[in-house]
C-alpha cells in the first residue's frame, strides 16, 4: 500500500492452519515505539449463495477499513484512537430482548443489557483473546448476533 493512504500498514497474514486474515499494523500518535495490530477481517474468497458476490475480499476490507480509519485517525492520517479498545455489538437477524444470554460454543460469553434504540451488550470474556469469536455468529435467544469492531 502507498504510504500516503489511510490503508498503509494493511497486511494479509496467513496462519499455519491456512486461514488468511487482513491485519493492519499501526502506531498511535505519540507512541511510535509500540506497534499495534488490528484484525480487519478473515479473507474469504468463496461466493455467497444468495447474492453471488465474494464474502470478504479486498473490496470489503477497504470498505470496512475506510470507516474504521475515518473514526480513529486525525486529518493527517495519524492514528489517535486505538480501534482494539472499542467493540460494537450488532444484531445479524431476528430480534433480541433484555437479559438474553449470548453463547459461543455453548458457553455463556455475555448478556444483553440495553435494547432501545440499538441493541448493546456487555461481553463477559472468559479468555482474554476476544478474536476467537469476533465476527462469528453467536446464539442469543432465537437470534444470531455477532461482535464487530466499530465502523
Amino acid at each position: 500500500m502507498d504510504k500516503t493512504t489511510q490503508f498503509r500498514g494493511l497486511n494479509l497474514c496467513e496462519y499455519k492452519k491456512g486461514e488468511k486474515h487482513f491485519v493492519i499494523i499501526f502506531y498511535l500518535k505519540g507512541q511510535r515505539h509500540k506497534p499495534r495490530r488490528f484484525p480487519v477481517g478473515r479473507f474469504d474468497n468463496n461466493l455467497n449463495v444468495i447474492t453471488g458476490e465474494t464474502k470478504f475480499r479486498v473490496k470489503q476490507c477497504q470498505e470496512r477499513l475506510f470507516k474504521i480509519a475515518k473514526e480513529h485517525q486525525d486529518e493527517y492520517g495519524l492514528w489517535v484512537k486505538d480501534p482494539n479498545l472499542t467493540i460494537a455489538f450488532t444484531s445479524v437477524n431476528q430480534s433480541i430482548t433484555i437479559r438474553d444470554l449470548i453463547k459461543f460454543n455453548n458457553n455463556e460469553v455475555g448478556r444483553i443489557l440495553i435494547h432501545d434504540p440499538f441493541p448493546f451488550a456487555i461481553i463477559k470474556v472468559v479468555d482474554s483473546n476476544i478474536n476467537d469469536f469476533l465476527y462469528q455468529d453467536l446464539i442469543c435467544g432465537s437470534a444470531k448476533v455477532e461482535i464487530a469492531k466499530p465502523e
